[in-house]
């Protein structure tokens, strides 16, 4: 896997010790690979994800094992169900979703993340939108999200707390052994440039009594795939939605 080893060497050169390279992996997937779905959905490589600079929880979890195993470090999927209100706001989710997050041991200690999967701007933007609405939930994120991680502890920006999960599962070390076969020049990826929303950061720090309207809420997943038709138009973008073919 070229692009996973690639990030991994790229990031033990700015390391001075296990711990901060594995942190600076996590943060590398936390920036550099958007949430979102793509018309690859669960089937999505690491390497796919990579390229292609977007996924949900399942893909970029598998993306981040990746990395860590490469590395050296010991890592292993959680699977869990949880409930749809953390995607409240953005899609007509079913009543339960099946949710990934990631083990990693170091130094011994199994620690919890999924705090990856929601990049910076996202997670201001919906934390933001959150507070306004007085809730704790949607968006795909949850209010008390964080994006940072020590590396000596849990860090969540999905499930949050205990209470949103219905059932954990055991820890498994592969979940598929293959993909389906997909024309991958046919496919045709939506996603957000991500632009806007730190446009709109910015004017609210300028106009602090304004309101942002409800049109600059966007639906950040809308067109994203053919698959996500039920995206409602609440989160994301005043500009429209990029579409890159490769």
């Amino acid at each position: 896997m070229q692009r996973v080893q690639a990030v991994v060497d790229r990031c033990r050169s700015e390391a001075r010790s296990p711990r901060e390279h594995a942190v600076a992996l996590h943060d590398y997937v936390r920036d550099e690979v958007l949430f979102g779905f793509t018309p690859y959905f669960d089937a999505a490589t690491p390497e796919r994800t990579l390229r292609l600079g977007i996924g949900h929880c399942n893909p970029q979890a598998s993306l981040m094992i990746a990395l860590f195993r490469a590395a050296g470090f010991e890592a292993r999927f959680r699977p869990a169900t949880i409930g749809n209100d953390i995607m409240r706001g953005t899609a007509d989710a079913p009543t339960r979703l099946s949710h990934l997050f990631t083990e990693v041991n170091l130094e011994g200690q199994w620690l919890r993340l999924d705090n990856y999967i929601v990049d910076p701007a996202l997670r201001r933007s919906a934390i933001d939108r959150l507070r306004r609405d007085g809730r704790a939930l949607g968006y795909g994120c949850h209010a008390t999200a964080t994006g940072k991680w020590d590396g000596r502890s849990n860090a969540f920006s999905q499930v949050a707390t205990d209470s949103m999960i219905y059932e954990l599962h055991d820890a498994v070390d592969r979940m598929r052994d293959g993909i389906p076969s997909i024309d991958e020049d046919s496919v045709v990826l939506h996603h957000n440039s991500h632009q806007s929303m730190v446009e709109e950061q910015q004017k609210k720090k300028r106009q602090k009594s304004s309101t942002p309207s409800s049109a600059n809420f966007s639906t950040r997943a809308k067109n994203i795939i053919s698959l996500s038709k039920h995206l409602k138009h609440q989160l994301g973008s005043k500009k429209c939605v990029k579409q890159i073919q490769k």
